[in-house]
């Protein structure tokens, strides 16, 4: 099985690339909380990279912003890549298959500081 379910913030604006034949799709970066550790202390975010495609790319580019708050399920997928140096390299992305909107439509302006 192979399923994903987050809930979090964007740390930034998504950004859409279109291609030649007519797709386009919004990659955007999800700050997921930890929780405190076993001390207490807080945790840093653990940061998923999502991608959405087609029409869900444009969903995604008129509604969500940095800082909001939104649940995403999709799957896990593996990108592999080779640097101009001939490294391999790879990571997971979130293909995003249904986000949602955590909080009201009411958001802060673009460029004011996110709620957390």
């Amino acid at each position: 099985m192979n399923q994903f379910f987050g809930i979090g913030r964007l740390g930034r604006d998504p950004e859409v690339r279109y291609f030649d034949n007519g797709n386009s799709v919004a990659t955007f970066s999800l700050a997921i909380d930890r929780g405190p550790n076993k001390d207490g202390d807080k945790q840093p975010p653990v940061w998923v990279p999502c991608k959405a495609w087609g029409k869900q790319s444009q969903l995604v580019a008129d509604l969500l912003h940095k800082g909001t708050k939104v649940a995403v399920s999709g799957r896990l997928d593996l990108e592999e890549w080779t640097t101009r140096d001939g490294e391999k390299r790879s990571k997971l992305i979130v293909s995003v298959f249904r986000f949602e909107l955590c909080e009201s439509r009411q958001q802060p302006a673009h460029d004011e500081d996110p709620p957390f």
